[in-house]
């Protein structure tokens, strides 16, 4: 089912915004973090009754300024009722906000699914060395796993690797590494299908060199308890955007979302939202 809508996500989204691989990674992240806002925002102009809102927010705004001209005065207990009011106000419109979430959910679930798996990180290029690493059950070290031998594509060192310990997000497990780097450098992009052994399991994996995108990173196997990652080199939007690894965060996810919130309110202040 994920590779189903991933799938379709990276279908539908390369359709539409693949030119923005063409530019500068952090061009791509500012104009979906954009895009974003301004599906939230535009989704509220036909999920809410903007009539209401709009007689809502004067009504906020006026007890705001009453309760400021109450404190003032010094009159406690009416700058208390009017924020009381003001805060009841904002209740009332409360059942207004889950429309335009609901309707913006898939559009933006697709847009973070393509901006996973094409802009979290740098595409390796077609002359650099790549580093796979597979995780499994801390039961096999010690054991064999290897890479069935591709043509184009020649190991660091050998296709078999002793399975050695190690952790994936902190916890324990067994880890095997390769090192592959492409045999021909003068043409691109190059595109390798991966097939990965280990015990009586074929398991599936690609490794896409020198194009404007990467091959999934991150492949899991849940029936063997196994995860296959291509060590790729994070981006950093801006140069300087870092993350977050305690809770999971990527930089572009960081940058995302410092983006997308601003972009919301200027969007409501250029078409006049409520």
């Amino acid at each position: 089912m994920i590779d189903l809508w991933n799938n379709i996500s990276l279908t539908v989204v390369d359709f539409l915004l693949g030119w923005l691989l063409r530019f500068p990674t952090s061009v791509a992240i500012l104009v979906v973090s954009v895009g974003s806002g301004a599906i939230l925002t535009l989704a509220r102009t036909f999920t809410t009754d903007q009539e209401k809102l709009a007689i809502a927010a004067d009504d906020r705004k006026r007890q705001k300024e009453l309760a400021k001209e109450a404190k003032a005065r010094k009159d406690k207990e009416a700058a208390k009722r009017h924020s009381a009011v003001r805060t009841q106000i904002s209740v009332t419109t409360l059942n207004q906000e889950w429309k335009p979430l609901l309707v913006s959910l898939i559009p933006i679930a697709m847009l973070a699914t393509w901006a996973v798996e094409r802009l979290e990180f740098h595409p390796p290029a077609v002359d650099e060395p790549v580093e796979i690493v597979s995780y499994v059950p801390r039961r096999l070290v010690g054991q064999t796993m290897h890479i069935v031998p591709v043509d184009g594509l020649e190991p660091g060192s050998t296709w078999i690797a002793i399975i050695e310990p190690g952790e994936i997000m902190g916890i324990p497990c067994g880890e095997a590494r390769w090192e592959l780097r492409a045999t021909q450098t003068e043409t691109a992009p190059q595109k390798f299908d991966l097939q990965f052994r280990l015990e009586d399991n074929t398991l599936d994996s690609s490794l896409l060199l020198g194009d404007r995108k990467y091959a999934t990173p991150r492949r899991w196997f849940p029936e063997h308890e196994i995860r296959i990652d291509t060590e790729l080199v994070e981006v950093r939007p801006f140069g300087f955007v870092p993350g977050i690894p305690a809770i999971m965060f990527p930089p572009w996810l960081i940058a995302y979302i410092l983006l997308v919130v601003p972009s919301v309110f200027l969007t409501k202040k250029l078409f006049g939202i409520n």
